[in-house]
């Protein structure tokens, strides 16, 4: 149950990429998918990507003690969704995520990049 035995932590990047299997291509395999900083107003993702830190974590107990960041969370109702699907028009790659019936907590940040595989010998 939420909040209670377990920790629930989202995670969230403003741009970037992130390494992700390629059912869609003709190749297959593993490749990487290149993010836009989030032009969604209501997403999460354009709302954290405003706080002038390159990674931090935010505690939803503890947010929630903060009125005006509380209200702010609840109108950031959609969130970017990598490594499930990827669509090239990054505005279909957002779903609705309300924080605080979805999340402990957030880890967020600024830029990301893909993972390289690794070569055993």
């Amino acid at each position: 149950e939420l909040g209670t035995n377990y920790y629930a932590l989202a995670l969230a990047f403003n741009s970037g990429a992130s390494r992700i299997f390629d059912f869609k291509g003709s190749s297959g395999g593993y490749k990487n998918f290149n993010y836009s900083a989030s032009l969604k107003t209501n997403s999460l993702e354009s709302l954290l990507q405003k706080i002038d830190h390159p990674a931090f974590i935010l505690d939803l107990a503890t947010v929630q003690k903060h009125g005006n960041a509380t209200r702010l969370l609840e109108n950031a109702k959609y969130m970017r969704v990598i490594g499930a699907t990827y669509e090239k028009n990054d505005s279909e790659n957002y779903f609705l995520f309300p924080v605080f019936e979805c999340f402990d907590g957030i880890l967020f940040f600024q830029k990301a990049s893909a993972a390289e595989g690794m070569v055993l010998k």
